[in-house]
């Protein structure tokens, strides 16, 4: 299973200020997906900013296998 996380831990040397961190958080929140599903397509308009809590998540282009992103990586708009 893949977890897509929108929580944030934010670190003390982070610019944003408190309420910033707030106004982020609020809007966040836990996506999981099962091995092998489709989580966005290349050419369709997205709406959404992935983190990776837990798990990978391989990148193609048409058949060819790219790379996998892991834990602490992003993807999306």
């Amino acid at each position: 299973m893949i977890f897509i996380n929108f929580s944030l831990k934010f670190k003390k040397k982070d610019s944003f200020t408190e309420e910033q961190r707030t106004a982020i958080s609020s809007v966040l929140f836990t996506l999981v997906y099962k091995k092998g599903e489709i989580i966005v397509t290349e050419g369709e308009p997205a709406t959404s900013f992935f983190i990776i809590k837990k798990g990978s998540v391989a990148v193609y282009k048409g058949d060819k296998h790219l790379r996998n992103l892991v834990k602490g990586e992003s993807f999306g708009e």
